[in-house]
């Protein structure tokens, strides 16, 4: 019988996984695989379950999901993002949420958990990278248990639908297989599609490949020569199928104004806001990840063979220099922050006394700062009032006018056809001109629901409102939702009913 692994047993660095546990044997064969990969998968299970304990039980109308998803409906629908509709990122993704969508039958629950265990896949890569730079199970087990509590990351967005976090699997098996050197081109491929998920993954691949070339050889011009000869086919797959991706992209009609003009014309943050941002949202619950993998990163930019030059400039990146920041933008570096702080972990914890003090003292400020953050959005967390809108807007003759598609994804209705059908928050976040009351009563006069919602109300005049009360009649009601249904036959001349209370 082979005896229990420990993660305390040191792993050679090169070695592949069925050979990184020393003393197991020829006999072993592939169980050690298997107890090479067992904490992973044990951190993973964990995840997935905790990710998906709430799921067709919590809706969050404000995150990506909404939007994100009802892009990927329409492209079902046959429409063609850019030149039918606006939305501000590549299509590569909606793609493939549009096939999740399908094989689901439109659940969105379901798809959320397919989602979620499309995400996690990521800690896999990350596990073995840390493993292969350390040579050892603990600093691999430390950096995947802070990719998956990361707070900003795991609260929201690994289970419900965005970009960036459905893109980091690609970053994670791309840096994997680049730092082993296995299969170049298909890991230059990896960070290539990553890339052409969000325009700002661009630099974030970018400086990867720049800290392979630099950190990966020994130092001089000569070394860095040759590293630039020695990763050619990982460069040169890199170029080919981002440049590819993009290629198609912007040749869609109307997709250089989507993808570009629209994030330059959105409103510049201020600096200072952006740091308090962090400082008060950010700092307290996502403290670990963010010292240890930002701060640790300058401290092992040789030993991670140039990662951590892409985590701590990509968070610096992030941070700064788009015109606008939100704290779950950092998802695009989390895998990096995750693979250098389990280096910094090695070379603070050498010995056995001293990986035991570091680990009771990395599990003591988990437990401190994200744990509690994280236990209300994933586990105590319902909605019952918004599925109750949902259950009634299920009642409902399609099409439904609404600003936030999330409620008409649950209930299975399609929204009323616009350009902004998808996305518009957009009018909210941007120098866009302001949805115009033409437009407004002729999505109106196109619609048989209109579901009144946080954001649909800002968006409200008392000249919409009169529009609106003469067309349709109120079905339901609360604090912060309305929903209207087409009146039949069309109303007489009378007094416009009262209108549900907005959001204070």
């Amino acid at each position: 019988m082979v005896s229990a692994p420990s993660l305390l047993e040191p792993v050679s660095a090169d070695a592949p996984p069925e050979r990184l546990r020393p003393g197991l044997g020829r006999e072993a064969g592939q169980t050690t695989r298997v107890r090479f990969w067992l904490p992973a998968v044990a951190v993973y299970v964990g995840a997935f379950l905790a990710q998906t304990w709430t799921l067709g039980k919590v809706m969050l109308p404000s995150v990506d999901e909404g939007v994100y998803l009802y892009v990927a409906r329409l492209i079902l629908d046959g429409k063609v993002p850019y030149r039918d509709f606006f939305i501000s990122h590549p299509p590569w993704e909606f793609l493939g949420a549009a096939g999740g969508l399908w094989v689901t039958g439109g659940d969105v629950p379901a798809f959320s958990v397919f989602y979620a265990a499309w995400v996690l896949l990521a800690l896999f890569p990350i596990y073995r990278t840390v493993a292969s730079l350390t040579g050892r199970l603990l600093p691999a087990f430390w950096a995947v248990v802070l990719f998956v509590t990361y707070p900003d990351f795991a609260r929201w967005d690994a289970r419900f639908f965005a970009l960036r976090q459905a893109s980091v699997p690609f970053l994670a098996l791309g840096v994997d297989l680049a730092l082993r050197g296995k299969r170049p081109a298909l890991a230059g491929s990896l960070l290539g599609v990553f890339a052409a998920c969000v325009i700002p993954n661009v630099p974030i691949a970018l400086l990867v490949l720049a800290g392979l070339v630099l950190f990966g050889s020994e130092g001089g011009p000569g070394d860095v020569a040759r590293s630039v000869r020695q990763q050619k086919r990982l460069l040169f797959s890199f170029v080919l199928t981002a440049g590819a991706l993009y290629g198609v992209a912007f040749a869609i009609p109307g997709a250089p104004w989507d993808l570009v003009l629209f994030q330059f014309g959105r409103p510049r943050a201020p600096i200072l806001e952006r740091l308090l941002n962090v400082w008060t949202d950010s700092l307290p619950a996502s403290a670990v990840l963010l010292l240890l993998g930002f701060f640790g990163a300058f401290l092992v930019f040789r030993a991670s063979r140039g990662i951590s030059l892409a985590a701590a400039a990509g968070f610096l990146l992030g941070l700064l220099a788009y015109n606008y920041y939100s704290a779950h933008h950092l998802a695009s570096v989390v895998p990096l922050m995750a693979i250098s702080a389990g280096v910094a972990f090695s070379i603070v914890s050498r010995g056995r006394t001293a990986e035991i003090v570091a680990s009771a003292g990395l599990a003591l400020a988990l437990g401190v700062t994200a744990l509690p953050a994280l236990k209300g959005p994933l586990i105590d967390a319902r909605s019952p009032n918004l599925f109750r809108v949902v259950q009634e807007l299920e009642a409902c003759r399609e099409p439904v006018f609404t600003a936030q598609p999330l409620y008409a994804l649950h209930a299975g209705r399609r929204l009323t056809f616009h350009r902004f059908a998808a996305d518009m928050r957009s009018f909210r976040v941007s120098n866009l001109p302001p949805f115009s009351d033409e437009d407004f009563a002729d999505v109106v006069s196109r619609s048989n629901t209109v579901l009144l919602e946080p954001l649909l109300f800002t968006m409200l005049t008392p000249a919409r409102m009169q529009l609106l009360a003469g067309q349709f009649a109120i079905r339901f009601q609360d604090p912060e939702h309305g929903i209207l249904v087409r009146r039949s036959p069309p109303p007489g001349p009378g007094t416009a009913p009262s209108a549900p209370a907005g959001p204070k």
